[in-house]
C-alpha cells in the first residue's frame, strides 16, 4: 500500500463525523463496526451499520460534497483512510475496489427509498406525540390527562404483539437453585430503527424492555437477564439477606400472566436487588431510567417521577466518584441529570447541566455532545424542547 494511506482508529462512541460537514475522504472498516445516521429533531434515526469490509464516505471524497449523514464507532474500530491524494494509486494497486465501490453505490441507491420511507415514519410518529402534548400540555397535569387515553385492554393488546416476537430462556437460580423459564429479548436478532433524547433504543415492531429483566418467581430475586447469573453470585449473602423485603414488595409467584404489572415488578425487584455499592451504581441508573421510561409509556406521572428522582440520585452517585478514567461515562452522567431536571421542569438546573456536558473533556465528540447542545440552545432560544 502506499504511504500516503491513513490509518485511523476510533473510540468506542466517538462519532467520526456528523452530517452536514465538509469532507474528502472516504473509509473503509478495518475492524470494528460504525453506524451511519440522521439527526432529525432529538432523534437518532439509524441507517445501517458497517463492519469489517464494508465502506463509506465514498460520495464526499469523488464529489466533494458535505457528509449526508452522521457516522459513529459502536466498538473500538480501525478504519483505512482514502483521500485525493492516495486514491488513484489505491484503485491501480486494488482493482476490485472499483467494482466494490459500484455495486454498494448501486445498492444504496436502491435502498435509498426504503430509509426516506422510514425517516418520514419516524417523524410523522414524532409529530403525532407532539401534537398530544400541544392539545394537553407538557406538564405532569397534561400527562394525567393523556393517561386516561391509554386502557388496560391496549397495554394487554400490546404485550400480546410482543409475547409473539419473544421466545422463553431457561434459568436456574443462583440463590435459591429454583429453575424456571423466563421472556428474555436478544437486541441484536432485532434492527435497530432509532434512539431518541434519552439514548432509549427503538426495535423493529418489538419493545426489549418489557424482556430485559429477569426474576425467580420463587425467590423474587431479578436482574437483567444478561448479567442475571453474574450478580446473584457476586452478592449472594447480600441478596439472601434482602428476600423478605424483596417478597414484600412484589410476589412474582402470585401474577398469573406476564402483563405490564409484572414486568414492573420486575424492575422494581431489580432495583432493590442490586448491593447499592460503587461498581453497581450505572446499571442502578440505567434500570430507574427504564422503568421511567416504562411508566411514561403507561401514562402513569407519579410512578414516572418516582423513578426519575431515583435515578437522579445514582447519576449523583456516580458524579462523586473518582470516574477521572471515564471521562465518557462523566458525560452521560452529566446529560442524564439535565434531561431528568428538564423533564421535571426545573430549566434552570437542567441548563447548568447541560453546559456541564458540553465542558466534560471526552477527547472525542459524542452523541451525547451533539444531542446536549441542541437541547441547550433551544432552551436558551426559550424554544420549546419535547423529552
Amino acid at each position: 500500500m502506499p504511504d500516503a494511506n491513513i490509518f485511523l482508529e476510533l473510540e468506542k462512541d466517538q462519532i467520526l463525523f456528523s452530517e452536514g460537514e465538509e469532507g474528502k475522504e472516504m473509509y473503509i472498516v478495518l475492524s470494528g463496526e460504525v453506524q451511519v445516521f440522521l439527526l432529525r429533531e432529538g432523534l437518532q434515526v439509524i441507517l445501517a451499520k458497517m463492519s469489517a469490509g464494508h465502506f463509506f464516505g465514498e460520495m464526499s471524497l469523488l464529489e466533494q460534497e458535505p457528509r449526508s449523514a452522521g457516522v459513529v464507532a459502536l466498538e473500538p474500530t480501525k478504519l483505512l483512510v482514502i483521500n485525493n491524494d492516495n486514491f488513484q494509486n489505491f484503485i491501480c494497486q486494488n482493482p476490485l475496489l472499483v467494482i466494490r465501490l459500484l455495486k454498494g453505490l448501486s445498492g444504496r441507491v436502491r435502498s435509498g427509498n426504503g430509509q426516506i420511507s422510514l425517516l418520514e415514519r419516524e417523524l410523522h410518529k414524532m409529530a403525532a406525540k407532539t401534537t398530544d402534548l400541544e392539545k394537553y400540555g407538557d406538564t405532569w397535569e397534561g400527562a394525567g390527562r393523556i393517561q386516561k387515553m391509554i386502557t388496560s385492554r391496549d397495554l394487554e393488546q400490546r404485550m400480546k404483539e410482543n409475547l409473539k416476537k419473544v421466545g422463553k430462556e431457561d434459568f436456574s437460580c443462583p440463590l435459591c437453585y429454583n429453575t424456571f423459564q423466563a421472556y428474555l429479548m436478544r437486541e441484536k436478532n432485532v434492527p435497530l430503527r432509532s434512539r431518541n433524547y434519552w439514548l432509549r433504543e427503538y426495535y423493529e415492531g418489538i419493545e426489549p424492555l418489557l424482556f430485559k429483566q429477569v426474576g425467580c418467581p420463587r425467590c423474587c430475586f431479578a436482574a437483567p437477564g444478561e448479567k442475571f447469573m453474574e450478580i446473584g453470585e457476586t452478592e449472594r449473602d447480600y441478596l439472601k439477606e434482602k428476600e423478605q423485603s424483596r417478597k414484600s414488595l412484589t410476589d412474582l409467584s402470585s401474577f398469573a400472566e406476564y402483563n405490564y404489572e409484572y414486568v414492573l415488578g420486575l424492575y422494581r425487584l431489580a432495583l432493590l436487588s442490586l448491593e447499592k455499592k460503587e461498581e453497581n451504581f450505572e446499571m442502578l441508573a440505567q434500570t430507574a431510567l427504564e422503568l421511567s421510561w416504562l411508566y411514561r409509556d403507561m401514562q402513569n406521572r407519579e410512578g414516572e417521577q418516582e423513578a426519575l428522582t431515583k435515578a437522579f440520585g445514582f447519576f449523583e452517585e456516580i458524579n462523586s466518584l473518582d470516574y477521572f478514567q471515564k471521562p465518557g461515562l462523566l458525560q452521560k452522567c452529566l446529560y442524564f441529570q439535565g434531561l431528568i431536571q428538564l423533564r421535571l421542569q426545573d430549566n434552570e438546573r437542567a441548563k447548568a447541566f447541560f453546559h456541564q456536558t458540553l465542558e466534560a473533556e471526552v477527547g472525542h465528540k459524542t452523541l451525547v455532545f451533539f444531542f446536549a447542545r441542541n437541547i441547550l440552545e433551544n432552551l436558551l432560544l426559550d424554544r420549546p424542547v419535547k423529552i
